[in-house]
C-alpha cells in the first residue's frame, strides 16, 4: 500500500485542477478498494477454473429396408468416413460428396478407406453390407436394420 501511494504522490501534478480532483479519486479509490480486491480475485480464479464443455458427438440412425440414414451432430470438421470390410469379403461402394477418388471403390481386407465428407449430405451406395464396417468419426454405424445384407443397398449421411 506504501509503494502504491508513493508513486502517486510522486507523481501528482502540483497546480492542475483535474489531476488534483483525480488524484482524490484515486486516492480514495486505492484505500476503499483493498478490502474488495481479495473478492475479486478469488471470482477471477474461479470463473478461470471451470472447464469448457464440449458438445459430445452424436450419431442417430434410422430408416428400414435397404436404405438408413444418420444423422451426425457435434462431429469435429472435417467428418471422416471409415470403411472396411472383414477378411475374404469385397464389397463395391459408392460415395458422393467426398474426397473418395472417383467417387467409388471395391473394398478388400487390405484396402479400407477413410474419405473426408465434402457435403453436408452425403450417400453411400453400398453393394452388400454382409462383412462391411462403416464408421463415422470414431462411432461405428449399425447396419443390421438392412432388409438384406447381400443386396444392394443406401446408407444417408446428414452433418447438423
Amino acid at each position: 500500500m506504501f509503494s502504491i501511494a508513493a508513486v502517486v504522490l510522486l507523481n501528482k501534478p502540483k497546480d492542475n485542477k483535474i489531476a488534483d480532483s483525480l488524484y482524490r479519486f484515486s486516492v480514495a479509490s486505492k484505500s476503499s478498494s483493498t478490502s474488495v480486491a481479495p473478492v475479486e480475485k478469488a471470482s477471477t480464479l474461479e470463473s478461470s477454473s471451470k472447464a469448457v464443455e464440449v458438445p459430445k458427438a452424436e450419431v442417430k440412425v434410422a430408416g428400414a429396408g435397404q436404405a438408413l440414414v444418420a444423422t451426425t451432430k457435434n462431429m469435429n470438421t472435417p467428418v471422416k468416413v471409415s470403411l472396411s470390410v472383414a477378411a475374404g469379403t469385397s464389397v463395391w461402394v459408392g460415395m458422393t460428396n467426398s474426397d473418395l477418388p472417383e467417387g467409388q471403390v471395391t473394398l478388400n481386407d487390405s484396402t479400407p478407406v477413410t474419405p473426408t465428407l465434402t457435403g453436408k449430405e452425403t450417400v453411400l451406395t453400398l453393394g452388400k453390407t454382409r462383412g462391411l464396417t462403416v464408421k463415422i468419426g470414431d462411432t461405428p454405424i449399425d447396419l443390421s436394420a438392412m432388409a438384406s445384407a447381400d443386396s444392394p443397398s443406401t446408407l444417408t449421411i446428414k452433418i447438423e
